[in-house]
């Protein structure tokens, strides 16, 4: 909207700058399509679900909390209808992200996969508690093939009240990132919440993708180093293979690690302590929630319950956590991506981040 006109306008021209060409900015109203119409060199769209509401929303006090709840659903909207063009591949990105380096999308589309989601920090809390930890509602990519994405998708915009004809804009209103976390992760409170489950990908798995694919997608292993110093090869899915690799040997990857004496682990032990943030991206796949199942690796899984394949990636490639206070908590710069810092001060995050990360980011 109108207020983040200018981390959009910054954000467009990151990624055209890095060699980016397929972007595009969607606006929540009249007056910020406008103001990018004006500037000439970027491409937008205007969100076709208008705000409703019976008082004036604004962009603080009282309905502040009203205004997010109906702008998250609505770009689901726009998504949904993106994916009825079955040849249209989504990666949906906030503009607050800041993308560090090229990394060519098309390579997500030659795997498996029929989505890959970034880590966030703890919210929701209970499914952050119960699950270990969540991932970010505004970091994606969508295969725009996939009947069980789409199915997803539906699944979300029913549960924010927003199907019908004509389009219920007085109902349509969640946080998405609460839904959609609740929707597949388990959650503290109470498990009738999920719609869906995520079976995760064991070592053998994992083991017999790499083995089927290692004569057209290369190195397949990697080996990483434990808080005490040692070393040791993990099996790494061909999805989460396209990922740039850091060399194990290197003093980055040497320093970084040893930090995070929980990186294997899927149980985070303290909201507030960052490096001990999960740091693995790991595979598995979608299906119907049933309680007998919880816990099983995807393989026990018949194909034909089987709604999507996801893998959520190495959060040194999309980095989302607090702020680092120190390098030693900064995603590994050969490796990363995008990044998306919990910062108050967004607008001067690129300065703060190269300041500690000692990263050459650009401000354009």
């Amino acid at each position: 909207d109108y207020r983040y006109r200018e981390y959009g306008l910054r954000w467009y021209r990151k990624l055209a700058e890095l060699g980016y060409n397929q972007h595009e900015l969607i606006t929540m109203d009249e007056q910020t399509y406008e103001y990018f119409q004006q500037e000439g060199d970027v491409r937008c769209s205007q969100m076709p679900y208008p705000f409703c509401t019976g008082r004036k929303i604004t962009h603080g006090g009282r309905t502040q909390r009203e205004y997010r709840r109906q702008l998250f659903p609505r770009r689901w909207m726009y998504i949904h209808d993106l994916l009825q063009n079955e040849t249209d591949h989504v990666l949906l990105t906030d503009v607050d992200n800041h993308f560090m380096s090229f990394f060519d999308v098309e390579k997500f589309a030659s795997t498996d996969r029929d989505m890959f989601l970034a880590y966030e920090t703890a919210y929701p809390q209970d499914v952050y508690f119960g699950n270990g930890f969540v991932t970010c509602g505004g970091m994606s990519w969508m295969r725009g093939d996939s009947d069980g994405v789409k199915r997803l998708v539906q699944t979300v915009l029913k549960k924010c009240g927003c199907l019908g004809d004509p389009f219920p804009c007085k109902t349509c209103t969640c946080d998405d990132q609460v839904v959609w976390n609740r929707m597949i992760w388990k959650s503290k409170q109470a498990s009738s919440r999920r719609s869906y489950m995520v079976l995760w990908d064991d070592e053998s798995t994992r083991a017999k993708a790499a083995s089927d694919a290692a004569t057209t997608r290369g190195a397949v292993t990697k080996t990483v180093v434990s808080n005490g110093g040692d070393k040791a090869t993990i099996t790494i899915h061909p999805a989460l293979s396209i990922l740039p690799q850091a060399d194990a040997g290197s003093k980055e990857a040497a320093m970084k690690y040893a930090n995070r004496e929980n990186f294997e682990g899927s149980r985070l032990p303290a909201v507030d302590n960052v490096t001990q943030y999960v740091w693995r991206g790991r595979t598995g796949v979608v299906t119907v929630y049933n309680e007998t199942n919880d816990g099983v690796p995807s393989k026990a899984v018949p194909a034909e319950d089987v709604i999507a394949k996801v893998a959520v990636w190495d959060k040194d490639f999309a980095f989302r956590a607090a702020m680092p206070k120190h390098e030693r908590e900064c995603p590994m710069r050969s490796v990363n991506w995008v990044t998306m810092p919990v910062l108050t001060r967004k607008w001067a995050m690129p300065g703060i981040w190269h300041d500690t990360c000692k990263t050459n980011t650009s401000t354009s």
